[in-house]
């Protein structure tokens, strides 16, 4: 399990540098950060998944903060 995490966040931290040394290089910083939270959320969620880790749902919170808005828009 161990190394199986470790060669995931190095390919992954390999590939990230040198896609975002490309974007710096043609002078797109802000593309290469986002790119880089980007990368960082998905190699710490990819990392849960490896490990197995059970992540509560999505759909509460995803609910909790679109319905007042989705109201608010109808009208009701």
């Amino acid at each position: 399990m161990i190394v199986k995490l470790t060669v995931f966040v190095l390919i992954a931290a390999v590939w990230s540098a040198v896609s975002i040394r490309g974007l710096r290089g043609r002078g797109q910083n802000k593309e290469a950060a986002l790119y880089g939270g980007i990368m960082g959320i998905s190699v710490a969620l990819g990392c849960l998944f490896i490990a197995r880790v059970n992540l509560p749902s999505f759909i509460l919170p995803s609910q909790m903060l679109f319905e007042p808005v989705g109201k608010l828009l109808l009208g009701k």
